[in-house]
């Protein structure tokens, strides 16, 4: 079935019919908490020094993290339990701290609550326990200081610090009580940041509605985010585009923070979806969830969506859905993921916002619209379809369809980006960038602009 006539008349169609927390907290660009007291809840504890790096019970302690007395070291973020602390303040003042993975209290040593360089560990809960007691300020150097109820009153002002080692071994290092130094280490000084409220309106995570053909190939992070495989009322994939339902085109030259929001505030306008932005802290409300934006200035744009469980899950473009960031670690929050692709690095983080979903699933074996056959027929391949050329004898150039290139040069080795589609062709000694847009009346992807390079050298 041809598409194209198809999708245009839709297109118009569409256009044409849519057109409790007790205490006083704030939070900065960065989603930290940076003022005091703190709310009960659950909190991931972050360094300040050794940035990325958090508070967690030793390695060593794995997989349960249970024992009693063991200590605590700082180790790069993966949000597991075992980084996760209940922090519930007292009528006094003082905060109680707890594992979310043991239910074992953050406390200082049994008989060294005056002695430095100790390593911190978890203990059981003991009623009115000084060494399970803890006072949290505010700094003016915008992080917080973990002081123990058991060392004061000496001449030391005693606080949760990170411990020095003769190499520069970061991961593992432990956590012990040390004097607090006012300079700029900041290896006594944390930050505090929020495991995200859900709203019970989060889809559930299932990989099989997404991760199978000819869904996987035609669909990627925007029409993830918005619970989207299929043009509304058809039952034809698309591969969406921030402003295509609004009618604008969206290249990489044009990608920014401003740009995608603008774009994609357009579509809801059309297809009649929730944007709205929205404090990581904050409750979605109605039947809106958390989805998250970055961008890589310039390059390109990705999405994330929060889970039920608090945990974030993406597609990257034709690959496949899942919960793990750059460093195969579970995205327990976007902001401070490893954002850092082989192809692009998604470096400015845009913001939280809440949306309602769209929830039109593909369903039967019709092709895909906003992606040519051989996209949707055929994997990339992994070696060229054609006898291999050198660059000086392609022919390609601006406008030029993706079908007459297959012709040309054979089909391309790998997707360089999660939303635009950007892809990458082997040579004999060099690669070929072509960055293509959809053209409903050519009824294929014609080149906006591409580069030869040598080999091994796509940024």
């Amino acid at each position: 079935m041809k598409k194209t006539k198809t999708f245009v008349s839709l297109a118009l169609i569409i256009a044409m019919l849519f057109c409790i927390i007790p205490f006083s907290v704030n939070a900065d660009d960065s989603g930290m908490l940076n003022s005091t007291p703190i709310p009960e809840g659950i909190y991931f504890i972050r360094n300040r020094q050794y940035t990325g790096k958090y508070l967690q019970i030793d390695n060593d302690d794995g997989p349960n993290y249970t024992t009693d007395g063991q200590h605590m070291e700082i180790w790069g973020f993966d949000g597991g339990n075992y980084q996760k602390w209940y922090i519930k303040r007292r009528t006094d003042g003082y905060y109680e701290i707890s594992s979310l993975q043991s239910g074992l209290y953050l406390s200082v040593q049994q008989n060294y609550e005056n002695t430095a360089d100790k390593e911190l560990i978890q203990t059981a809960y003991s009623a009115n326990n000084s060494r399970q007691l803890w006072s949290i300020s505010y700094t003016s150097h915008n992080g917080f200081v973990f002081r123990p109820k058991s060392g004061e009153g000496g001449s030391k002002d005693w606080c949760m610090c990170v411990g020095d080692y003769l190499f520069p071994v970061y991961d593992g290092r432990n956590v012990e009580q040390r004097k607090y130094v006012n300079n700029t280490s900041y290896k006594d000084e944390w930050d505090i940041i929020s495991v995200f409220p859900t709203s019970g309106n989060e889809i559930t995570y299932n990989t099989n509605l997404w991760n199978y053909s000819p869904v996987q190939a035609s669909t990627n992070c925007y029409a993830y985010s918005l619970n989207n495989q299929v043009i509304p009322n058809t039952n034809y994939l698309w591969y969406m585009q921030p402003g295509q339902a609004a009618g604008y085109e969206l290249t990489s030259n044009m990608i920014t923070a401003m740009t995608v929001k603008s774009f994609v505030e357009a579509d809801a306008e059309v297809l009649g979806f929730t944007f709205s932005p929205i404090s990581k802290y904050d409750v979605c409300t109605g039947n809106t969830y958390k989805v998250a934006l970055v961008v890589a200035n310039g390059v390109d744009y990705h999405w994330y969506r929060e889970n039920p469980d608090k945990t974030w899950s993406h597609k990257p473009g034709r690959t496949a859905v899942t919960k793990l960031d750059a460093s195969s670690h579970v995205i327990y929050d976007p902001e401070v993921a490893n954002r850092n692709y082989q192809y692009a690095n998604y470096s400015t983080f845009v913001g939280y916002f809440a949306v309602t979903p769209l929830n039109n699933m593909y369903s039967g074996s019709q092709q895909s619209v906003g992606l040519p056959d051989h996209f949707q027929q055929i994997e990339f391949s992994t070696k060229s379809t054609s006898p291999i050329q050198k660059a000086n004898s392609v022919n390609i150039s601006k406008g030029m369809t993706y079908s007459a290139i297959t012709e040309e040069i054979g089909l391309p080795q790998r997707m360089l980006t999660f939303g635009l589609m950007v892809v990458e062709y082997d040579l004999s000694d060099t690669s070929i960038v072509v960055e293509y847009a959809y053209n409903m009346e050519l009824q294929d992807y014609i080149v906006l602009d591409y580069r030869i390079q040598p080999k091994g050298e796509t940024e």
